[in-house]
């Protein structure tokens, strides 16, 4: 065999290991999606088939026990005010952090970078006080500040 038959070989043994990779990956989805258009005993006895009977009352049931269009006004105003921030945020301090060579900016830099090393999950109850304390309760501004806090060293890590 050539050393190009060979590479050929091992590129088509690749491709056929990720095609079966990508459908073992695929297949929880795949089976998320089937299954909410299933009756709970179809879901059970037939997991992976296709439904015999494709039933939307689920979705129905779930669009008017909820109001998406609140639901989603609300995502999009949080999205949209979190990335503008962020955004400004973290473009100014990696601008002086990236342009500025002095001790302060380079433990300022260790800093951030020590602040990503700690999980945001240890912080609920002192973020939850602290919204507590500022009358941001029940407020979208609270959700936006703190996912600005949250996401702001990574962003500025990637500027």
């Amino acid at each position: 065999m050539s050393i190009k038959a060979k590479r050929g070989f091992w590129l088509g043994v690749r491709e056929v290991l990720f095609i079966a990779l990508t459908f073992v990956m695929m297949l929880p989805i795949y089976y998320l999606v089937i299954t909410t258009f299933k009756t709970p005993y179809d879901a059970t006895n037939h997991p992976l088939a296709l439904p015999a009977e494709w039933h939307f009352e689920g979705y129905l049931k779930a669009w008017q026990s909820m109001d998406y269009p609140h639901v989603f006004k609300n995502t999009l105003v949080i999205t949209v005010l979190a990335l503008g921030g962020m955004l400004i945020l973290a473009a100014m301090a990696s601008y002086v952090l990236a342009r500025r060579k002095s001790r302060f900016n380079t433990v300022m830099f260790f800093v951030l970078l020590s602040g990503m090393m700690v999980p945001f999950q240890m912080s609920i109850m002192t973020q939850y006080k602290l919204v507590r304390a500022l009358g941001l309760m029940n407020n979208i501004l609270s959700v936006v500040l703190i996912d600005i806090a949250v996401n702001l060293p990574m962003a500025i890590l990637f500027m």
